[in-house]
């Protein structure tokens, strides 16, 4: 089977990473595949390319599209969208014949499957076993944390209720959330916006607030330090640069409310990096949303051990290469 990515810059540039380590997995696992840049103009290029020497599939972990029609249709050839945010703002992508998706929390799967688009299926992030570093390096970094700090204050009530089950210990879904409360189906998508920027303002920085016993590092943008005055504030770096931080990193913090029943890839990258990780989700320690408590780390090099061989066992690209081939077959 022959794969083609397109691949595009992004905040970080975290999907380049992610395309070159899939393709990588993919060819391992014995398929064909080519990356294809399409950014700075460089789109019809690609599309001269695959014109002219067609794949199997096309695939991006990009939103793809031309003015707003998904591009699988363009040269009749299927085009997987890799999503990595929420399905619910890429709509535009179920309106293809040729078009296939992927999601990384499963409740982004049961959302697009209950508009009867068939072409779905749970694909999580996948981690880059080259990173693979043992717990036991020197660590200098007590505490890490990469992200913007996002103010987002409302006072709109609905999105005040929905974020409080969000952030609840319930593990209820933003789309629940909005659900129990009537938003119309037109209104999802702008309120679900709303809703996934409160929560994420609000659980990371009273998750980071709250570990007073360590020195904590934040590599992002935002006012960080109007909120979290102890921790030492980098600039924001690209993703290929977080992983030097996370191998000489004790604890990396995976603040990610909107993931219930998926994983985010900081959990991978993070283990694979010899870190123990704290997340609500998947990870080496772990938090419920909406209890933000300080916490001992001291076992952290056992906790990292055991959960990096955990990801090496069911997480990396390589997992994913073989999963995706599975589904593009059926």
């Amino acid at each position: 089977m022959r794969i083609d990515f397109f691949v595009a810059d992004n905040t970080y540039s975290s999907t380049f990473h992610f395309a070159k380590a899939f393709s990588e997995a993919l060819e391992r696992a014995g398929a064909q595949t080519r990356l294809h840049w399409i950014g700075d103009g460089h789109f019809f290029h690609a599309l001269h390319e695959i014109t002219q020497d067609p794949p199997d599939f096309t695939c991006s972990f990009s939103d793809v599209h031309l003015a707003g029609e998904p591009i699988g249709d363009l040269w009749q050839i299927p085009h997987l969208s890799l999503l990595l945010d929420p399905a619910i703002y890429f709509l535009h992508q179920l309106k293809g014949r040729y078009s296939w998706v992927s999601c990384v929390d499963q409740g982004d799967v049961d959302f697009v499957r209950a508009l009867n688009f068939k072409h779905v299926f749970y694909l999580p992030h996948g981690g880059d076993r080259n990173l693979f570093t043992p717990p036991a390096a020197s660590r200098p970094y007590d505490v890490v944390f990469f992200g913007s700090c996002t103010e987002h204050e409302t006072q709109d009530e609905k999105v005040l209720a929905a974020s409080k089950q969000v952030l609840s210990p319930d593990n209820i879904s933003i789309l629940e959330a909005l659900r129990a409360l009537d938003i119309l189906d037109e209104d999802l998508p702008r309120y679900h916006g709303k809703v996934d920027l409160y929560t994420r303002f609000h659980d990371r920085v009273n998750l980071l607030r709250a570990l007073k016993s360590h020195k904590v590092h934040i590599w992002g943008n935002g006012p960080w330090k109007k909120y979290v005055p102890d921790a030492v504030v980098h600039e924001p770096i690209p993703f290929d640069n977080t992983f030097e931080i996370m191998q000489q990193s004790k604890v990396v913090v995976n603040s990610s409310p909107r993931f219930k029943r998926g994983l985010h890839e900081r959990i991978l990258y993070g283990s694979l990096c010899g870190a123990a990780v704290l997340s609500a989700s998947e990870g080496g320690y772990s938090y419920r949303y909406g209890e933000w408590e300080d916490q001992s780390f001291d076992d952290w090099e056992e906790v990292a051990s055991k959960h990096q061989a955990h990801v090496l066992a069911e997480h990396t690209w390589d997992h994913r290469a073989k999963s995706l081939l599975r589904f593009l077959v059926q």
